[in-house]
């Protein structure tokens, strides 16, 4: 069994905010180039050009998106307990109502070795759903189990540069 218990460090939230507000902020340019267009069509078929106005608010919207998540926000939404035994990946979260989330071991895609910390990130999904469990934070197991644990799974951040 291996545990990560405690609070992750400000470097570690800094970096997991930024990828957050990056994947957030892509996704609300997507979304706001589908809209754009529309309105264009719109605009253009009922002579009605007020509707660039909801556009521009729109494309403010996104850009806002890129931004940071307050640290309260990002405080709620990681997990302080994480828990791999066995075939599953036992989380606890401040703030969760339900109190303890598992995870089948199969539902993992990869882990990116960031140094300090490595990313878990699950099938369907990326940085938005994934943990991030901090090396120096283990209090049960040690990293060489980890690493044998997804040792067909992890990258080195330092491999893709």
């Amino acid at each position: 069994m291996i545990e990560f218990y405690g609070a992750l460090s400000n470097k570690c939230k800094e970096s997991r905010a930024k990828k957050i507000g990056q994947k957030n902020g892509s996704i609300f340019l997507i979304a706001a180039g589908v809209v754009l267009v529309i309105m264009i069509v719109i605009g253009s078929i009922y002579n009605n050009w007020y509707m660039a106005i909801v556009v521009v608010i729109f494309c403010m919207c996104s850009v806002m998106a890129f931004l940071k998540p307050k640290s309260q926000i990002l405080k709620m939404a990681l997990p302080i307990r994480i828990i791999i035994d066995d075939d599953k990946i036992i989380t606890t979260a401040i703030g969760n109502k339900s109190g303890k989330k598992e995870i089948a071991l199969r539902q993992v895609k990869k882990v990116i070795d960031n140094g300090e910390w490595y990313d878990i990130i699950f099938k369907f999904g990326d940085i938005s759903n994934s943990l991030c469990c901090q090396k120096d934070l283990i209090v049960r197991g040690t990293i060489a189990e980890f690493e044998s644990v997804f040792a067909h799974k992890i990258i080195c951040l330092k491999d893709k540069k």
